[in-house]
């Protein structure tokens, strides 16, 4: 008897690869909204034990809750198996300071992990439910379900580095200047980063990172 074929995971960055692997030199691009969950934070970003890295785990053991919401007895409408999306993070400008003199550091974030379309709201109040049964210390206080487009925006990926560094600045400053378009940095506009290698166990050396900065532009 032949072996039953293995289900196939969804995989966000496989079927969406203009999402998920745009390749190293910038390109505008218009992305429409997606559902995330999300914690916000402030503080440090790569030291171990961080308010940043916390939220990573605490979004990470929810999306193993969606995951297996059928398995836990709930009907799903649409629902399909996927793969562990990449952790994105918005930057959020700050209040006291122009955003390029901010220390990293302190930054304000809101780190994020999408969800399919099929996680309505009543779906994630339900997911909060099952998280309060395990022991695994989820705190549905602090996650939410997240709506974000970014629109129009410049598009890259780099190496070995969580935020835009000179080579990468450079390189959008070029195309911003050929297209005679302009930086749109403002409320409700973020620096929108997706870290293809988790923060967590990554070496600075392998890591990967699409960056996004919006612009704004008559049409796209």
């Amino acid at each position: 008897m032949a072996k039953e074929k293995a289900q196939t995971l969804f995989d966000f960055r496989e079927e969406l690869p203009g999402l998920y692997d745009p390749g190293e030199k910038p390109a505008l691009i218009d992305i429409p909204p997606m559902r995330f969950i999300a914690i916000e934070g402030y503080g440090g970003l790569y030291e171990e034990n961080s308010a940043f890295m916390d939220a990573i785990d605490q979004l990470y053991q929810m999306t193993d809750i969606l995951r297996s919401l059928p398995d836990r007895g709930i009907d799903v409408h649409g629902f399909y198996d996927y793969a562990y999306p990449p952790v994105e993070a918005l930057w959020m400008e700050s209040d006291k300071m122009p955003w390029e003199s901010a220390p990293r550091r302190t930054s304000a974030w809101a780190v994020m992990i999408r969800v399919p379309d099929f996680i309505t709201d009543e779906l994630f109040e339900l997911s909060c439910e099952e998280a309060a049964k395990t022991e695994k210390g989820i705190d549905c206080e602090r996650i939410y379900i997240l709506e974000y487009a970014d629109g129009p925006c410049i598009q890259l990926t780099q190496d070995q580095s969580y935020i835009a560094d000179e080579k990468c600045q450079a390189l959008m400053d070029e195309l911003i200047e050929k297209e005679m378009i302009e930086f749109d940095l403002c409320p409700g506009r973020f620096r929108h980063f997706v870290f293809l290698a988790d923060p967590r166990y990554t070496k600075p050396e392998n890591r990967i990172t699409i960056v996004r900065y919006p612009v704004f532009m008559a049409e796209l």
